[in-house]
């Protein structure tokens, strides 16, 4: 398993306040009386960091020190919520965020800040609690990340840049000045690979064929037991009951001839959903030749391969429906398109089941004996299901 290169973190400025009690909650500043040092690396050449379009908010944790010297080895049960940001902070916001507390809280205390950062335009994840009596009775245990639903129940799509954070406040970070926050994606990725295939060998597509998805016009991705809140930690997770639809138009990707333009499917969308990518090999962008790479939805981490094999509503389904224009020469008045038909590919396989991961690709290879999906003729019988991890 390959991981994404990305790992944001931040310094979160945090000083001693001449108060006899922490600020609670802390509040953001928008003067610069404790500068932040931002250290947001960029995922990719030639990439920038997503910093400034995201939307951040912080919860606050405290957690008596008694007998432990590392806060590390402190139990998320033991930390009891504090207090929070009553809104959305912009990044400059959260950057210039301010910490107060005494010394005597740093004796007595460890304090952690747990962080979430998500779309600017329209947050697509958030935190919750599990319901408690009193909201001070809440530990990081009870910390929740959960999808963000629209008005008609329905989640919103998620992009890749949805994000966890973590920080520490020490004596050590006092005397730095500076609290570290260090961010992990909170989601990964579904990647299809398209490919010809003899037995175990990859094949080159016959010639006058340009992708196995020339003529797919539209790919529609139905999702069933997908993870609707987890962990902060990202582990306990609780699969949805209900199932996810996703609708990615690649007409743009089409020539006139209804064949994949490998100009327009180069490897340059970072993988951005409902993007697709054409195979130039080991010595090229390492997709094998005549494989197309369809990059699909994003999503919370799922349950294990071993809890799926075990309960029947925890297994990640998905259906495929492949639309494609028709090979027949109808409808063709006035230069219109084709008729389209469709094909529906159901995973998983042969118990070959899907899992998610934080912050991976989990990519499955699709492997076909013809050049083309629409030459399946609705029949999966001769196709091999491979998923694996990136």
């Amino acid at each position: 398993m390959k991981k994404l290169n990305l790992c944001m973190a931040v310094s979160l400025a945090c000083v001693l306040a001449g108060c006899s009690q922490e600020t609670l909650p802390p509040d953001p500043v928008s003067e610069g009386r404790a500068a932040a040092v931002s250290m947001l690396f960029p995922e990719e050449d030639g990439q920038t960091s997503p910093a400034d379009s995201l939307k951040y908010k912080v919860y606050y944790f405290r957690a008596e020190k008694g007998s432990y010297t590392d806060i590390k080895d402190i139990s998320s049960e033991k930390f009891q919520y504090r207090g929070s940001t009553a809104e959305w902070l912009t990044y400059d916001e959260f950057r210039n965020y301010v910490v107060g507390l005494t010394n005597k809280n740093l004796e007595e205390y460890y304090y952690k800040l747990v962080t979430v950062a998500t779309s600017g335009k329209q947050p697509e994840i958030e935190f919750s609690y599990d319901e408690k009596d009193v909201q001070s009775q809440s530990t990081l245990a009870d910390l929740k990340v959960r999808r963000t639903y629209n008005g008609e129940g329905r989640p919103y799509p998620l992009s890749r840049h949805n994000y966890v954070g973590v920080g520490n406040i020490t004596e050590d970070a006092i005397v730095d000045g500076e609290v570290p926050v260090t961010f992990t994606r909170a989601v990964g990725e579904l990647v299809f690979d398209f490919g010809r295939y003899s037995g175990l060998s990859t094949l080159a597509l016959d010639e006058g064929y340009s992708s196995t998805l020339d003529r797919v016009c539209r790919i529609e991705v139905e999702v069933e037991h997908y993870t609707k809140e987890l962990s902060w930690d990202m582990k306990q997770i609780i699969a949805s009951e209900d199932t996810d639809r996703y609708t990615y138009d690649l007409s743009g990707y089409l020539d006139n001839g209804y064949k994949v333009n490998p100009d327009k499917a180069a490897d340059n969308a970072h993988g951005l959903s409902g993007t697709l990518v054409i195979g130039t090999g080991d010595n090229g962008n390492g997709i094998p030749v005549g494989t197309t790479r369809f990059y699909g939805p994003y999503l919370l981490a799922t349950h294990s391969y071993d809890v799926q094999t075990a309960e029947e509503d925890k297994k990640l389904n998905l259906t495929l429906t492949f639309h494609y224009y028709d090979t027949y020469p109808v409808n063709l008045e006035e230069g219109g398109d084709p008729a389209e038909s469709s094909i529906s590919l159901i995973l998983p396989q042969e118990n070959r089941y899907l899992t998610v991961l934080s912050n991976n690709y989990t990519v499955t290879k699709v492997k076909i004996e013809l050049n083309r999906i629409i030459d399946m003729q609705k029949s999966w019988d001769s196709v091999l299901i491979d998923p694996s991890w990136k």
